[in-house]
């Protein structure tokens, strides 16, 4: 499965990087993965048969006490809207060339 995060920071990381555990947690923007792109949520979680997962507080409340097995957690950040729009703008194009 083919996915890529980006930050607010302007930083990627992808499944090319490594595995969704060594990712880096926080200031998440968006989430592309499946042909699709997510964000706007508070966090993202990992599940192997699914991939990354945005959810509320109360979803990723439910995927720490009800998920068994390795978790792996992506928090996202508010930033100022003219970064956020450029961040997914890039995601956009990145996916449209794939």
């Amino acid at each position: 499965m083919n996915w890529r995060v980006y930050y607010g920071d302007g930083s990627t990381f992808s499944s090319g990087d490594g595995d969704p555990f060594h990712a880096p947690p926080s200031n998440v923007q968006v989430v592309s993965q499946d042909g699709k792109l997510q964000s706007g949520k508070d966090a993202y979680y990992w599940k192997p048969e699914f991939g990354w997962q945005a959810c509320d507080q109360a979803g990723l409340a439910d995927y720490l006490m009800m998920y068994v097995g390795p978790k792996a957690i992506l928090y996202g950040r508010t930033i100022r809207d003219e970064a956020y729009w450029g961040v997914r703008q890039r995601a956009k194009k990145d996916l449209e060339k794939s």
